[in-house]
């Protein structure tokens, strides 16, 4: 009798071929930028934590910020305000930040017009990670 098509043993050598390439291929290709990907998410995370917790100051407060939000750019650090009672602690960048030469990476300043912007400053692949006015 003729034989036609693949046996099922065979199908299970090709699948498994094809598992081990894909494997392979998903590792080699840039784990680098994954990985920057991925900081850079982390810091998508703590802008919007820190722009959210702000404005919850503001009004709080009567639309007023926290001391430390001007119109200069202010390390996130120096807004005391904000810990505990909004933040439970200061968010630190995955690379650049430095809890003990209080500099977080993360920078907040407002508008002349009043508008408040959150910033990563240390963001990868030349992305900007931002909220708010900038």
């Amino acid at each position: 009798m003729k034989k036609e098509g693949l046996t099922i043993i065979e199908l299970i050598v090709v699948i498994g071929l094809m598992a081990v390439l894909a494997t392979v291929i998903l590792i080699t290709v840039s784990p680098a930028e994954r990985l920057a990907r991925a900081r850079n998410e982390a810091r998508e995370r703590d802008v919007e934590a820190i722009y959210a917790n702000i404005k919850q100051y503001a009004f709080q407060h009567g639309g007023a910020f926290p001391e430390c939000v001007t119109e200069t750019e202010t390390d996130i650090t120096g807004c005391d305000e904000l810990v505990p009672t909004y933040l439970a602690n200061f968010p630190m960048d995955p690379i650049c930040g430095d809890e003990t030469a209080g500099d977080s990476g993360y920078y907040v300043k407002r508008s002349p017009e009043g508008e408040l912007g959150v910033k990563a400053v240390c963001a990868e692949e030349e992305k900007e990670v931002v909220k708010g006015f900038w």
